[in-house]
């Protein structure tokens, strides 16, 4: 399989999950704590969204800060993109 190929079928995979485009559609305005995301999304379980964070951060798509101290506080951004627009 050839680079691009593989690219495009990453891209397709990832675009396909419904989660994915939603919850990286609630990113676009800056960093969310996992429950804020939860109230902006709405009709999303703990756990898929956990799993779907997990997902865009494997993929490169968001980044996770773990804020030092307690209670501990999590968020989650998209990562600034340099590409074409």
């Amino acid at each position: 399989m050839t680079t691009d190929a593989f690219l495009a079928r990453l891209a397709f995979d990832l675009l396909s999950n419904t989660w994915n485009a939603v919850v990286l559609w609630a990113l676009r305005e800056g960093p969310r704590r996992p429950v804020e995301l939860r109230e902006r999304i709405g009709g999303i379980s703990s756990k898929v969204l956990t799993e779907t964070l997990r997902r865009l951060q494997f993929n490169g798509l968001v980044d996770r800060h773990a804020h030092p101290g307690a209670p501990p506080r999590v968020e989650t951004r998209s990562p600034p993109w340099d590409g074409p627009c």
